[in-house]
């Protein structure tokens, strides 16, 4: 719908308002009081989409673009670490996975609000793009950490273990096709 209704002067707040409307379809009640809008008036039922197969995925990357076209990348990226640091101490462990989809759905949103690159992403996702366009392989990226694993392996977010590992997944990131230029 952005992409029809887009001209090149409102490509960049039509999908703003595409990645807000995104974020508090498929995310929680967290994102809409950070973001501050309104809550969408039904949302879909569980599970129905998913990115690398999971739900949870789908969820951190819109969230995190959502975040990123409200608040910056910088708050999106603080955000997504504070959840999966949270995670290791009282749900699910540390997520590697969880940092990947993130980041892919901050970088999507950068590109997505770029002006040079607005229209690209309307054209580009618009199409037949497939998930392995904008989404990284994660399945050999370590998640399920406990904050004692995590600290085990990694000692802390800055150590030089963990950010080679966030360098990865950056450079996964950077060379999907639509952030190539392909």
């Amino acid at each position: 719908m952005a992409r029809e209704r887009a001209t090149p002067e409102t490509a960049v707040e039509e999908n703003r308002a595409a990645l807000i409307a995104l974020a508090a379809l498929f995310g929680d009640a967290r994102f809409e009081r950070v973001a501050g809008v309104a809550p969408p008036a039904a949302r879909p039922p569980k599970d129905p989409v998913g990115l690398g197969g999971r739900h949870d995925f789908m969820q951190h990357f819109v969230i995190s673009a959502g975040l990123a076209a409200t608040g910056g990348a910088g708050l999106a990226d603080a955000i997504g670490v504070l959840k999966v640091v949270d995670d290791s101490r009282f749900g699910t462990g540390f997520s590697f996975t969880d940092i990947a989809a993130d980041r892919a759905g901050v970088r999507f949103a950068e590109a997505a609000l770029d002006p040079e690159r607005a229209r690209r992403v309307q054209e580009f996702i618009g199409g037949a793009a497939r998930e392995g366009g904008y989404f990284p392989s994660v399945a050999d990226l370590p998640e399920f950490l406990d904050e004692a694993a995590f600290k085990r392996r990694f000692c802390a977010v800055d150590s030089p273990a963990y950010r080679s590992l966030v360098q990865e997944i950056e450079r996964r990131i950077g060379s999907l096709p639509l952030h190539r230029g392909d």
